[in-house]
């Protein structure tokens, strides 16, 4: 099943909102099934480089102008909490998502590449 919410919405745990939204409940769902749920976070560089934890998924851009960041990667890090300190808006990204597709830039209105129009447009 693929789920398409909103950034806040899609996220495992609680969300900066502090609620447990969707993502949590996909998560729940694919526990409870054996098997687990897949968090991908869909942003711009342009977005990610003045907000927070963000910034650090900018400079995996290629030349391509895209970049997939695998966070799981970094939740050993995250593990020890003097790893934590300083770094709370990272270390909550790392847990809320399990990989980031960064863009160098995009709109909500534009299309992904790839991605076909709907049926009459």
């Amino acid at each position: 099943m693929v789920i398409k919410v909103g950034s806040y919405h899609a996220q495992r745990g609680y969300t900066p909102l502090n609620q447990l939204d969707l993502g949590a409940v996909a998560d729940g769902i694919g526990e409870l099934r054996g098997g687990g749920s897949l968090h991908v976070l869909v942003t711009s560089a342009e977005f990610a480089e003045g907000s927070g934890a963000f910034a650090a998924l900018a400079p995996a851009l290629d030349e391509s102008g895209w970049a997939i960041v695998d966070l799981r990667a970094l939740r050993p890090h995250f593990h020890r909490e003097s790893n934590r300190a300083g770094h709370e808006a990272l270390n909550d990204l790392v847990w809320a998502y399990d990989l980031a597709v960064v863009a160098r830039s995009f709109t909500r209105a534009e299309r992904l590449p790839g991605v076909p129009a709907p049926p009459g447009q």
